[in-house]
């Protein structure tokens, strides 16, 4: 199982951005996200830190949306921990910081 971030633009502020610009804004937060996450991720071999995947921003009704996944297979042990193994928010903080430099609103679905 992956472990996804989804981002969708707010329906208010996309009537207020040209739809290239509202895109810009949703990758430019994508590649934010991943540039606080690779480093951050803890390394063994480095499965885990290449398997950052970005989907292409589509739209949808109300806005737009995208994700960005971890496909590594234990992906969310690492970031949501287990009952032997203290959590590592490293994929969730690093969307938090994104959404600091880049004006979006961060919540956990």
């Amino acid at each position: 199982m992956a472990v996804t971030i989804k981002f969708q633009a707010n329906p208010a502020a996309t009537k207020q951005l040209a739809e290239t610009t509202a895109r810009q804004k949703i990758r430019r937060f994508q590649l934010a996200t991943e540039v606080h996450a690779v480093p951050r991720t803890p390394v063994d071999t480095g499965f885990l830190r290449a398997a950052y995947v970005s989907a292409p921003v589509v739209p949808m009704p109300g806005g737009f949306r995208s994700t960005i996944s971890n496909n590594a297979s234990y992906a969310r042990f690492v970031f949501y921990g287990t009952k032997y193994m203290q959590a590592r928010p490293v994929f969730q903080n690093a969307a938090r910081m994104a959404a600091r430099e880049t004006g979006f609103a961060f919540r956990r679905t």
